[in-house]
């Protein structure tokens, strides 16, 4: 996923690293936020059956193996298949940049001048 690339931190507090992540498989796979993983992958079209049986099994597990029983049955590779098609200049200007007010009127014109 190139668009992850942009986004370099070294992190902060306790969480400074000496290299960034630039990785998005990476930060899905270590991303310990149950709701937060649901919400991706039901943003990026996942089936409502699946989604519904990840959350019923996450909510039965002990609290800190939410996020690993959701990533089983809603792992990386299907999410990266997903998002692949949502990742083109196109699909952002026209469904992610209206909704960015005016940070999305930058991104629509900064494309238009790039032509």
């Amino acid at each position: 996923m190139n668009w992850f690339r942009a986004q370099t931190t070294t992190g902060f507090g306790q969480y400074t690293r000496e290299k960034p992540n630039l990785s998005a498989k990476t930060t899905y796979n270590r991303l310990q936020s149950p709701g937060g993983l649901l919400w991706i992958a039901e943003a990026l079209g996942v089936e409502e059956e699946l989604l519904q049986k990840a959350a019923d099994e996450a909510l039965a597990a002990p609290r800190r193996s939410r996020s690993a029983v959701i990533r089983k049955h809603i792992p990386w590779d299907m999410i990266a298949e997903l998002a692949e098609p949502k990742m083109s200049s196109s699909w952002i200007r026209l469904r992610v940049a209206p909704k960015l007010g005016r940070a999305g009127a930058v991104l629509k014109s900064s494309r238009r001048t790039k032509r």
